[in-house]
């Protein structure tokens, strides 16, 4: 009995101790097993000075914090903290070593701040880290090695932070991570390598984006289907016919880009009775049609057509032949690539010239020529043999 009210008297003045300290506008009381320290909304612009070291778990949620510099909490002694929750204090800033000292941290809440960037290095001390939120913050892109070399970090949230771009080793020291959450941002694509350092992923949100699911995304698409990890509905943005359909229930070939085209010369002139060549380039995945059109009619006579991949984006190239040109072959050809995403055409327009109008005139002159010398021969002739008979005449009269 004695020792019963001896351990009674020496635990009430340790429980004391560390509420005694318990400044104004905060709460500090026992929960979960954790000493806390509630101070939400209190009109704090810094961290409090007076909490007790011992404190574990601070809800600093509400305040006017605006930044956290250097060691902001263990220079006022909270060095035993385990989470911290600084959700809506108005942060625009968090300095590389803000969590400086505070080792064995397991959760930080910055979600629904200001925070625009921040230093690779900010959570370089806090190996024990384990969940990390910085949703709804104005974050537009992460670059390479974002995050440091965070061991036992499990889950990140990064929803609704405007995020259009993340470098493909943006992920990269973060291997152990289980839970990424990227949903109601603005991408339209991502590439699978942004994903690869995380193999030990197992849930992934990615809805709520305005995904683009032409043949960019494709490959994200399989790749996540392949890992199991599209765990969230995910629906398409663009373009319109795909507009509200859900990733799992597309085949291969709806992930299409609609193709590019473009023409040598897109003015020919051809020489009658020669051969003469077109050249289309078209680039797109799936791989477009391709066909020839004249006045709304498919060339089909005198066609040849090759095909050649380039490189992986499938690029192609149709040739028209046509054999022995006549005037009747003159016109404005299309070259037309279709493929689920759309199509296109271009115009190569033929012209086929007169023949030369000298050779003409030369051929006419030559013949003028040559009929005055037949009636010259003929005058001639005829004036002669007039003089032969007036000659004979005058001989006969002249005879006795």
């Amino acid at each position: 009995m004695l020792f019963a009210c001896l351990l009674v008297t020496h635990a009430g003045p340790a429980h004391a101790d560390w509420t005694a300290t318990c400044t104004a506008g905060c709460t500090c009381k026992w929960a979960d097993g954790k000493k806390v320290a509630e101070c939400p909304s209190a009109g704090f612009t810094t961290i409090p000075e007076n909490l007790s070291s011992e404190i574990q778990v601070l809800d600093l949620r509400g305040n006017q914090l605006g930044a956290l510099v250097n060691r902001a909490f263990s220079s006022v002694g909270l060095i035993n903290l385990q989470r911290i929750f600084l959700r809506n204090c108005s942060l625009t800033l968090v300095e590389k070593d803000a969590f400086h000292d505070l080792n064995i941290m397991v959760e930080v809440d910055l979600s629904h701040n200001q925070l625009q960037r921040f230093n690779p290095e900010t959570f370089s001390t806090n190996e024990k880290l384990r969940s990390l939120s910085l949703s709804h913050n104005p974050l537009d892109k992460l670059e390479a090695h974002q995050f440091p070399a965070l061991p036992n970090l499990r889950s990140l949230e990064l929803v609704k932070c405007q995020l259009e771009m993340v470098d493909k080793k943006a992920f990269m020291h973060l291997s152990k991570l289980e839970s990424l959450k990227l949903s109601a941002n603005r991408f339209t694509n991502l590439k699978p390598e942004v994903f690869l350092p995380l193999n030990k992923l197992k849930s992934l949100d990615l809805q709520d984006n305005p995904w683009n699911c032409d043949c960019r995304l494709l490959a994200l698409r399989d790749y996540l289907s392949e890992a199991n990890l599209n765990s969230t509905l995910t629906l398409c943005a663009e373009p319109e016919h795909l507009k509200g359909k859900s990733w799992s229930r597309l085949a291969a070939e709806d992930f299409a880009c609609k193709p590019l085209i473009d023409v040598n010369e897109p003015h020919v002139e051809g020489r009658l009775g020669f051969d003469v060549t077109f050249s289309c380039r078209v680039s797109g995945n799936p791989p477009p049609t391709i066909w020839w059109v004249l006045q709304n009619r498919q060339v089909k006579n005198h066609f040849y057509l090759h095909q050649q991949q380039q490189q992986p984006e499938l690029e192609h190239w149709s040739n028209l032949t046509l054999r022995r040109i006549s005037e009747q072959d003159a016109g404005q050809y299309r070259c037309i690539a279709r493929n689920k995403g759309g199509q296109v055409e271009a115009n190569v327009s033929l012209q086929t010239p007169p023949a030369p109008v000298t050779i003409l005139i030369e051929e006419e002159t030559g013949l003028m020529s040559y009929t005055t010398a037949i009636t010259l021969a003929i005058v001639g002739a005829c004036v002669l043999l007039a003089g032969l008979v007036f000659l004979i005449i005058c001989l006969v009269r002249r005879a006795p």
